[in-house]
């Protein structure tokens, strides 16, 4: 088994009364960006992004509200640095999965993976692989949002399987290496599959194709257990209090997948894949052949 932590470098928590003083080590003012260059229309949510194709808002406002740390201050770069190369030494941690990429300019993700020496697997939600890609330069791999969407759409929403394939494509074109990518079907920042469609064979076809693409998959907690929740709320929380099957439809699934992902040469970069028609996608990896369509798994 190998450890993996979920870390931020972009925020802090909200301090009462945005009282920074009770923040250590971040206990001033000048170790956060101020709200130059942020919306100030509404008052409950000054500081805040607003307009997300706004790089600079992106990078130096506030995301929800969260107090936004200024990386270029060198102590809080140099903090942030050091805290994950002894966190990793600490803990004998293998991986990383690193929020909020995006909202910190990439140079200093550059020496937040130095110090890291290990894989790191960053958060940029966006769907456009042009704005994505460039940060596998900074860090060792990225969640593949590219990617997510378009399973989502041609699966769960039953559309066209050809918007896959072509992602398929960009993705081999844009990125530095799509096999470290991390691929996923749902999260706890999005609604659960289920929810979208309660149809157990597109869960399974869905499922099918994260398992068996190119990149490493990720199942998040409750995925396994076919989670239901809609809202941000519910799809962190939820799972909490699921009574845990290990003999459910998508538990099995997955218990019969994960052996034959491991039979064959998943490092690959081969990938044939094609929509015909556009309601089936098939794809052929080493020795492994599927066709799914948007009903069933043959």
């Amino acid at each position: 088994m190998y450890l993996m932590v979920d870390v931020v470098g972009n925020h802090m928590g909200v301090p009462q009364d945005y009282n920074y003083s009770t923040v250590v080590p971040f206990n001033n003012p000048s170790y956060y960006h101020s709200c130059k260059y942020c919306p100030h229309d509404d008052p409950d949510q000054q500081c805040w992004i607003e307009d997300f194709s706004n790089q600079t808002q992106v990078e130096l406002c506030q995301l929800d509200g969260l107090p936004d740390l200024d990386q270029s201050n060198p102590f809080v770069a140099n903090t942030l640095v050091s805290w994950v190369k002894q966190l990793i030494a600490n803990f004998s941690i293998d991986g990383l999965r690193v929020d909020t990429v995006a909202e910190v300019h990439p140079d200093f993700w550059t020496s937040f993976q130095q110090a890291a020496g290990i894989y790191a697997v960053g958060e940029v939600f966006n769907g456009d692989v042009n704005y994505v890609s460039p940060y596998q330069h900074v860090l060792t791999s990225l969640l593949n949002y590219p990617l997510y969407f378009p399973i989502s759409t041609s699966f769960m929403q039953r559309q066209s399987m050809f918007a896959l394939s072509q992602q398929l494509k960009a993705n081999n074109a844009a990125f530095k290496d799509v096999t470290v990518l991390g691929v996923f079907a749902d999260n706890h920042d999005n609604p659960r599959s289920l929810s979208i469609r309660n149809d157990q064979i597109l869960y399974k076809a869905e499922l099918t194709f994260t398992l068996m693409t190119q990149g490493i998959p990720i199942i998040y907690y409750g995925t396994e257990q076919g989670a239901l929740c809609a809202s941000l709320l519910y799809c962190l929380c939820e799972c909490v209090t699921l009574t845990y099957h290990t003999m459910c439809s998508a538990m099995w699934l997955q218990h019969t997948l994960v052996p034959t992902r491991l039979t064959i040469d998943c490092h690959c970069g081969c990938l044939a894949s094609r929509p015909i028609p556009h309601c089936t996608h098939s794809f052929r990896r080493y020795r492994l052949f599927r066709a799914m369509m948007s009903s069933r798994v043959a």
